[in-house]
């Protein structure tokens, strides 16, 4: 499966990464987005898991669309 399919087709909290990453994107930047992306998985690595790169791809995605919501608005109100 790809990453949009397992996004739509939630296996694990992709769907929660991906809205996170929207917000994010949204608010900052989808730099900001990579980083808090990179932090989570860091957790669950540190703890004993395994870093997902499918998660983190998932919370970067989410970060790029917000960014483009972010910048579409300023646009839009400029």
């Amino acid at each position: 499966m790809n990453i949009i399919q397992d996004i739509i087709h939630d296996t694990s909290n992709r769907r929660k990464h991906f809205a996170g990453g929207v917000v994010c994107g949204a608010c900052l930047t989808v730099l900001f987005a990579a980083g808090i992306a990179t932090g989570m998985e860091w957790k669950d690595w540190s703890s004993g898991g395994v870093f997902d790169w499918k998660d983190w791809w998932a919370t970067v995605i989410g970060g790029l669309i917000g960014q483009v919501i972010q910048a579409s608005v300023i646009y839009l109100l400029l």
